[in-house]
């Protein structure tokens, strides 16, 4: 790191007197960052060195579309020294702001490390209804909550936000994304998307706060069947749906069954993953994880439920799950199959099968981080879904009116 910075402050002379003072402390905030960010994700990544992580981000640099135009950036040697000279070239280009820079750079490091790892800043829209994260330059919808502003304005998980009021997102700062999403009650926001790649508008009417806006699960009991809708796992999820499946037999002692529904559930928290399964499983095995080749940072491991009794009672279990049931949900509902005989119904899940380590990450006084790959995550009988998707029991395409996977998932429990 002290490399980094000797090499960042000489280049400074690059610059005229003026210029110098202005740009050494940016610059070298700039370049602490990120070579901080190297550290941190060689720490914690497989089978990575320094060298393919700053070449990584010299590609991040050069593939930033404000870049377009400009020669492309050489690492003239593959260390600190050689992306010092390289970054210090793109900050005094100017084609881009200092953040926007720095993120590129780190971006393109998690991409070296993990072509499929991922580089956010999380943060709440005013009304605290929608999560957004950055990535690929660009913030994306993780999670819309049903009944909320984003949701009526028909915003989806996996949305790429490309415009806010008819500037572009590249344009803006992370913190300026936020603050220009957030605004009075009742006023409005255009917002331009790409959804699987087809371009759209749609018109977000901001809305006071609810308290209860951020809850990633909801329950209700229909037809007398429980319907659990968990939408990621959280610090709070195993006691969430604990206290649903309690509350459901209060309200319905006969009940018929319960609907757990991991549609759109991307995954999250690994330990809430394995206690959520545990409140359908009467103890034993629920989970494995199997390290990559040569991987050293983790080794693989057995997870058992930590606690005794079947909260449900033996009810009978249904599943939903779609293509944007990822990773941590794809463990529970393969988890709840084998071991509880719940039956999946909807499509075929996304087929990610990874632990991943998340690597904070500082700057400016701000929280971001990275997400890496380390492991791959596995039912208790060891077979992968990883590349292939958990094939549903009862497959029901979506789409059309109504909500045809819980129509026949009640169906299925009424038979």
């Amino acid at each position: 790191m002290q490399r980094l910075l000797v090499t960042a402050l000489a280049a400074i002379a690059l610059f005229g007197a003026d210029a110098r003072a202005q740009t050494e402390q940016e610059l070298t905030t700039r370049l602490f960052t990120i070579s901080s960010a190297a550290e941190s994700i060689q720490r914690h990544a497989c089978n990575v060195d320094s060298a393919r992580l700053y070449r990584g981000a010299v590609d991040g640099l050069n593939a930033m579309p404000e870049r377009a135009g400009l020669p492309p950036l050489r690492l003239a040697s593959p260390n600190a020294a050689g992306f010092s000279t390289a970054f210090t070239t793109a900050f005094g280009q100017a084609a881009a702001a200092p953040l926007a820079l720095e993120n590129a750079a780190i971006i393109g490091m998690v991409k070296a490390a993990d072509p499929h790892g991922s580089y956010w800043d999380a943060q709440s829209l005013a009304t605290g209804d929608l999560w957004l994260t950055l990535a690929h330059y660009e913030p994306t919808v993780v999670y819309v909550h049903a009944g909320g502003p984003a949701a009526r304005a028909g915003l989806q998980r996996g949305d790429v936000i490309t415009a806010i009021d008819g500037r572009a997102t590249t344009e803006i700062e992370p913190g300026g994304v936020w603050r220009s999403l957030r605004g009075e009650p009742g006023s409005s926001v255009s917002l331009s998307i790409e959804r699987d790649h087809q371009p759209m508008t749609v018109t977000l009417e901001r809305a006071e706060a609810n308290p209860e806006s951020r809850a990633a699960l909801q329950w209700r009991v229909v037809d007398g069947v429980g319907i659990i809708s968990l939408l990621t796992f959280d610090e709070h999820s195993a006691n969430a749906v604990g206290a649903a499946i309690r509350s459901i037999r209060e309200q319905e002692p006969q009940t018929r069954g319960i609907i757990l529904d991991l549609r759109d559930n991307g995954g999250g928290l690994l330990d809430q993953t394995f206690e959520v399964a545990g409140q359908f499983i009467d103890g034993g095995p629920v989970a494995r994880t199997q390290p990559h080749p040569g991987c050293r940072r983790t080794a693989g491991e057995f997870y058992n439920v930590q606690r005794d009794g079947d909260e449900t009672g033996g009810s009978p279990l249904v599943v939903l799950i779609n293509a944007r049931t990822r990773n941590g949900a794809e463990l529970v509902a393969a988890a709840l199959r084998e071991r509880r005989g719940a039956t999946l119904i909807g499509q075929t899940t996304s087929g990610e099968a990874e632990v991943s380590t998340t690597i904070p990450i500082f700057s400016s006084g701000r929280y971001a981080a990275a997400s890496i790959r380390v492991a791959e995550l596995l039912p208790p009988s060891g077979d992968s879904w990883e590349g292939r998707g958990l094939t549903p029991d009862i497959v029901v395409p979506e789409g059309g009116d109504g909500d045809a996977v819980l129509a026949r998932a009640l169906a299925h429990l009424g038979q």
